[in-house]
């Protein structure tokens, strides 16, 4: 068996997200057209692993960049 990394700890993201307010809110125009920017998560990992970022509820109205974390 080899293991290749254990998480000790997990990713911390950066405000406007914290443990007592854990979501991000956005206001979209109407008219948007997509795939317009919409904003970036960001996420800092203790250990020095890569964060990537997914969807947890997948929908065709949005998009997010697994490797950098922008929203679409």
């Amino acid at each position: 068996m080899t293991i290749n990394t254990v998480n000790e700890s997990p990713p911390e993201f950066i405000a406007p997200w914290s443990p007592t307010s854990p979501y991000y809110v956005l206001t979209v125009p109407e008219r948007q057209p997509p795939p317009s920017y919409l904003t970036t998560m960001v996420a800092i990992d203790p250990d020095n692993d890569v964060v990537t970022y997914m969807m947890t509820n997948n929908t065709s109205n949005f998009s997010l960049a697994p490797n950098t974390g922008q929203w679409r």
